[in-house]
């Protein structure tokens, strides 16, 4: 019976172990993905202004104010992901070292997560109203 209870341990070990890693491995993805559309955005903006400066005239009217807050606010989404990667990677390495710390920093990425997610949706609305 012991050995039964034993391997029913060890499986269960193995299940947590390996959810552990597809934790960690979504989470950077999810981090990675903020990081992409936050620059993506950015990019999209500076080649569009890019193109209107060159032109001389925008053949489409636009709001310069909102298109330069919504450049603000991919940049700042990028630079937020940055912090929730940093902020992952210290709340693993506290794990690692059975550290004190881990749910300060865990509760900061998840903080910085959100806050990019934020601004990247503050960003779209703020270039989608800067040509209405």
């Amino acid at each position: 019976m012991a050995d039964g209870e034993d391997w029913n341990k060890s499986q269960h070990f193995e299940w947590q172990l390996e959810n552990l890693r597809g934790a960690i491995r979504l989470a950077g993805q999810t981090i990675k993905s903020l990081e992409i559309i936050n620059g993506g955005g950015a990019v999209g903006i500076l080649t569009f202004y890019g193109n209107v400066l060159s032109k001389g005239s925008p053949s489409i009217p636009f709001n310069k104010p909102a298109l330069l807050l919504a450049l603000w606010c991919f940049g700042l989404g990028v630079g937020t992901a940055v912090l929730c990667s940093i902020f992952s990677y210290g709340s693993q390495r506290v794990v690692a070292t059975n550290a004190k710390g881990e749910m300060v920093l865990f509760s900061l990425a998840l903080l910085a997560g959100l806050i990019s997610v934020a601004l990247f949706i503050s960003g779209a609305v703020s270039a989608g109203l800067s040509f209405g």
